[in-house]
């Protein structure tokens, strides 16, 4: 039963990081394009980054 918990919480980290990698693809390829300016994609970029590292840490502490 833990270790389907595991896997179930592991896939859900998985597609919250494949939803993230697609919004920090945007920013970073979009960043000159969006009106709100450069500044806010730069922050944007630096919230789903660091969202990203945190969710890889706990995916690598789930995983050991």
């Amino acid at each position: 039963m833990k270790d389907l918990k595991k896997q179930a919480l592991l896939r859900k980290l998985g597609l919250r990081e494949r939803i993230l990698k697609g919004k920090l693809q945007f920013y970073v390829r979009y960043r000159s394009d969006i009106p709100e300016g450069i500044t806010y994609a730069d922050d944007q970029i630096n919230k789903y980054l660091d969202e990203l590292k945190d969710l890889w840490k706990l995916k690598k502490l789930l995983e050991e």
